[in-house]
Formats: structure tokens, C-alpha cells, sequence
């Protein structure tokens, strides 16, 4: 995929799957936005934006297994990054769903 095509498919599903991810809590919807960003991931494993609405997606779908994942790989992905806003974002999520004396 030509790298201008697949930032512009990456922008829009990331303003599609945040506004779903906040405004929404349909199951079907969150399913729907959880395989989109899993193709969005899969594209690009450093996309931490994507890693974050993952597992706020699973979060609120209940999966709590499955949200701490995407949290540990976005973690990961935004400090090889070296965006460190978003992996302290993404600590902060994870820890509301642990505890603090899990990390």
C-alpha cells in the first residue's frame, strides 16, 4: 500500500474508532472497531495511537485480558517511539485495570 494512502486510511480509522470508542458501547459496534484496529496494528505495530483505542475497546467491552495486551504493546511501541505522553497515557489506563502493584 503506498505510504500517503495507508496515512490517510490510518488517520481516518483512528478519528473513527476514538469517536466509537468514546461515544459508544455497543458490543457489535466495539467488535466492529476492535478488527479494524487489529488490521491497523497488524499494518503498523508502532501505531500507538491504535494500541491505546484497542485497549480502551476492549476495556469497555469488557475483555480485560485482552485490553492489557494492546496496552503492554502500545507501552512498547510508544517507547520505541520515543513518544513518551502516549506510553504514560497508555501506563495510566492499565493501571486503572491492574492496580498499581501489578506494573
Amino acid at each position: 500500500m503506498h505510504v500517503a494512502a495507508r496515512d490517510r486510511l490510518q488517520q481516518a480509522l483512528r478519528i473513527r474508532m476514538q469517536r466509537g470508542v468514546e461515544n459508544v458501547g455497543h458490543a457489535a459496534v466495539l467488535d466492529y472497531l476492535i478488527r479494524h484496529l487489529d488490521v491497523a496494528v497488524h499494518l503498523d505495530p508502532l501505531y500507538s495511537a491504535a494500541w491505546k483505542l484497542l485497549g480502551k475497546a476492549a476495556t469497555q467491552l469488557g475483555t480485560t485480558g485482552s485490553a492489557i495486551v494492546a496496552y503492554t504493546a502500545g507501552i512498547a511501541a510508544a517507547l520505541e517511539k520515543s513518544d513518551k505522553q502516549a506510553a504514560k497515557e497508555m501506563t495510566f489506563f492499565m493501571k486503572r485495570l491492574t492496580g498499581p502493584a501489578a506494573l
